[in-house]
């Protein structure tokens, strides 16, 4: 009965959620509603999706049972240990930064996704081609003109940058920097690794690479390396690459950590979860190193930007009246900091959580091909991560992703969580940065692994990370609490 229950709760969800992009839809389109517009997406529609979830159901009831022992929920406040095989192998994640149009801290951020109120919304700063305000995500009030005028002066103080002069001016470029000062300023006065090295008379400014690179410069002692990654959107021109790596380098100048064991290094992505990926190396490469390192992920992305809305738009991926499962324009920034066991001496406070082994597949179909909407790769690695941790799905306490008001990621999750988490309502218990923050793009992956790490923290419940904003690429991983702090081998 309570599956039952359930399940009906899932399909009033569902169809309330159709109707509410249909509707959206019609108003910011301004369109005759014609009888068959109203049988066609108010009716048809909604009942095909609750006929895919009515054989969802069917299958899932045919398939066998892998656990019939009670769902135990934790006790209000407690904190559930990590397994300590987990315990091992997790990756210790020390801090998250977060700042969006929903939140400009990190609990802002992860309230404001469990409250569900807010969405994208009409922009009339940017008008589409029919003249109509387009729905977006925006940061009111971010100052872009003081990044305007450092980045004229990185400019004249690096004379291999003058022909960047010309890169100074697009909107997206220039809110994506200004999101990027904006999560800075939070890491230069919440910084928790301390750094006992003596004073350095050495360069102001670390190694620097791009993407294919080779670092400059060997790191040999045993001081704290940090290792900067920065996720950009792909967009970015060469020139505005560039830019933004001399940006970052100066002001990662600011950190308490030798300029000599600091790498820099810009990367461009799309809805990849470069993220995450990015951590699964620094897991398997790095943590049981006798060297001191840690990893600070930086991604950050506007598309409030009239370039990226015009290509949208001819690509029909922007939402509107002729693309009602396009995306939002959003704009985000986010900062994950890991460490391996020998640099936790050097933070001021217990690691938030571990993160465990990270699993990845790609998908045999588009998820935009409306006629292949599964979610059985998904499912699959989530399997996979699940097992990695050492967790049973009825021990998760939430699910963390990007997925965003488009009918096939909703489906996507849903699937997934009825097959793995289903104690879970695919609704409440799922935050997903993108339906909130429009789509992010670049700092989508990282701005469903910051809502985790923050839930994690709060509940001191396991969460399940997954991606479902890129067409192809999936990932999953599990978060850990971390309640001991592990001793350096």
């Amino acid at each position: 009965m309570l599956s039952f229950a359930k399940w009906a709760l899932i399909a009033i969800g569902v169809v309330a959620a159709i109707w509410f992009v249909v509707i959206l839809w019609w108003q910011s389109s301004q369109r005759q509603i014609t009888p068959g517009d109203a049988l066609t997406y108010l009716v048809v529609l909604p009942a095909a999706a609750l006929l895919g979830i009515a054989g969802m159901r069917w299958m899932r009831k045919r398939a066998p049972a892998v656990e019939t022992g009670p769902v135990d929920a934790p006790a209000s406040g407690g904190v559930q240990p990590a397994p300590d095989d987990a315990a091992a192998n997790g990756l210790p994640i020390l801090a998250a930064w977060s700042f969006t149009s929903i939140g400009t801290s990190l609990d802002e951020y992860r309230q404001a996704l469990i409250d569900k109120r807010q969405r994208p919304h009409p922009d009339a700063g940017m008008l589409d081609d029919y003249g109509f305000p387009l729905h977006t995500a925006r940061i009111r009030e971010l100052d872009i003109s003081t990044v305007q005028d450092d980045l004229k002066a990185v400019i004249s103080r690096n004379a291999g940058l003058a022909q960047a002069q010309d890169d100074l001016d697009r909107e997206g470029f220039l809110r994506t920097l200004a999101l990027t000062s904006q999560l800075l300023a939070q890491l230069n006065a919440e910084w928790p690794l301390a750094d006992d090295a003596p004073d350095s008379s050495a360069s102001s400014h670390g190694s620097a690479t791009l993407r294919g690179r080779d670092a400059v410069g060997a790191m040999t002692d045993m001081r704290l390396q940090l290792q900067i990654k920065m996720i950009v959107p792909s967009s970015f021109t060469p020139a505005e690459q560039q830019l933004t790596l001399s940006y970052l380098l100066e002001n990662a100048a600011a950190l308490p950590i030798e300029s000599q064991q600091l790498h820099v290094q810009i990367l461009p992505a799309a809805d990849d979860p470069v993220a995450l990926q990015l951590a699964e190396r620094f897991r398997a490469e790095a943590l049981d190193s006798e060297q001191p390192q840690a990893l600070l992920l930086l991604a950050c992305e506007s598309a409030l930007c009239p370039v990226v809305a015009e290509r949208w738009q001819a690509e029909n991926k922007l939402f509107g009246s002729h693309a009602p499962h396009g995306q939002m324009p959003g704009e985000a920034a986010f900062a994950i900091l890991c460490a391996n066991r020998q640099a936790l001496p050097l933070s001021m406070d217990a690691p938030a959580c571990l993160l465990q082994r990270v699993v990845h597949a790609r998908r045999e179909h588009s998820a935009d091909n409306g006629g292949k909407p599964g979610h059985a790769t998904l499912a699959a690695v989530v399997a996979d991560a699940l097992a990695a941790a050492g967790v049973a799905g009825n021990a998760i306490g939430a699910v963390a992703c990007d997925a965003d008001h488009r009918s096939s990621r909703v489906l996507e999750c849903i699937g997934a969580m009825l097959e793995h988490t289903p104690q879970l309502d695919a609704i409440e218990n799922r935050l997903s940065v993108n339906e909130a923050c429009g789509h992010t793009g670049a700092a989508s992956n990282a701005g469903g692994w910051a809502a985790g790490i923050a839930q994690v923290r709060q509940a001191g419940s396991p969460v399940l990370l997954f991606n479902v904003s890129h067409a192809f690429e999936r990932a999953a991983a599990v978060l850990l609490p971390a309640n001991e702090r592990p001793q350096p081998s």
